[in-house]
């Protein structure tokens, strides 16, 4: 009889009865093994400390987080030290601004002083200080006549020294050279000359001379025109009174190179002063001078 598997009890697979050795059901035995972790167990590396503070070359993360702060807190003091040293330096540049400034401004006003003084000094090749700040007179020519001064003085700087003066009157000095008298009134530099104004301005000649005579002064006069000096000597101003002109202008007897307008100013001892031209220059010397 031909047994076929339709006809044949159903045979379980693996149960024995088909011949193979049945394999136990592990996981009907041991369901709970399959969700075991089966994997090796790890291992953290030997000295390991969950609480260690990370460390490296650099330094520990606290000492990091240390310099950190530290630097942070830097330059927080940083800004405002530099902004106190832009403050300072601003300081600085005013008030060194300001102390140029009132350098420079001493230094004109200084120079300016000196200007004036220069002015108002009477040189022997520089030109004789016009007082134009001050009150002048132009004076007439008269016959007023002064006597000689007593006790007059025949040295020194200060006191009044001899004064005679005629005014229009000629007087000679000791080389015969005729000169006319105009008393009280001084020949004036940087003014127009009295026969050329036109051409010739008034300067002073020579250096700061000092004498005791009007005498002296023409003869000081003459002394120039024999040396061959040019510009010739045409008329002088003489002070009697040597206070003040010394102190002025360092001399008491200017020559000039013609003669002038009168004036008369301030500061000096205008009854003791007077001056001289050439007679010539009436008539036909004042034309070598322009």
């Amino acid at each position: 009889m031909h047994n076929d598997g339709s006809h044949a009890p159903e045979v379980v697979p693996g149960s024995g009865a088909d011949g193979l050795i049945p394999a136990p059901d592990r996981a009907v035995e041991a369901p709970q093994s399959l969700h075991e972790n089966t994997s090796p167990a790890y291992s953290y590396p030997p000295g390991h400390k969950d609480d260690q503070a990370y460390s490296s070359a650099y330094g520990t993360q606290d000492e990091k987080l240390a310099n950190v702060t530290a630097a942070e807190s830097g330059l927080a003091q940083a800004r405002p030290n530099k902004r106190k040293r832009l403050i300072w330096i601003v300081i600085g540049a005013i008030l060194l601004a300001l102390a140029i400034g009132l350098g420079v401004g001493l230094g004109v006003g200084l120079s300016q002083n000196s200007n004036d003084e220069d002015q108002n000094a009477e040189t022997g090749d520089s030109q004789e200080a016009t007082q134009t700040d001050l009150p002048t007179t132009t004076i007439t020519p008269t016959s007023a006549t002064s006597t000689p001064t007593s006790s007059a003085v025949t040295s020194g700087s200060t006191g009044l020294a001899q004064f005679s003066c005629n005014s229009t009157e000629t007087t000679t000095s000791e080389s015969g050279t005729p000169y006319i008298q105009e008393c009280y009134t001084q020949y004036q530099v940087n003014r127009p000359s009295f026969y050329n104004p036109s051409n010739t301005t008034l300067s002073n000649l020579g250096g700061k001379l000092t004498v005791y005579t009007f005498q002296d002064c023409l003869d000081k006069c003459d002394e120039r025109n024999e040396a061959g000096t040019n510009p010739p000597c045409r008329a002088v101003t003489y002070y009697a009174n040597l206070t003040k002109p010394i102190q002025l202008w360092g001399g008491n007897c200017f020559l000039k190179n013609d003669r002038g307008n009168g004036f008369q100013t301030d500061p000096v001892d205008w009854g003791h002063t007077a001056s001289a031209y050439m007679s010539c220059l009436n008539e036909t010397c004042w034309g070598e001078n322009v």
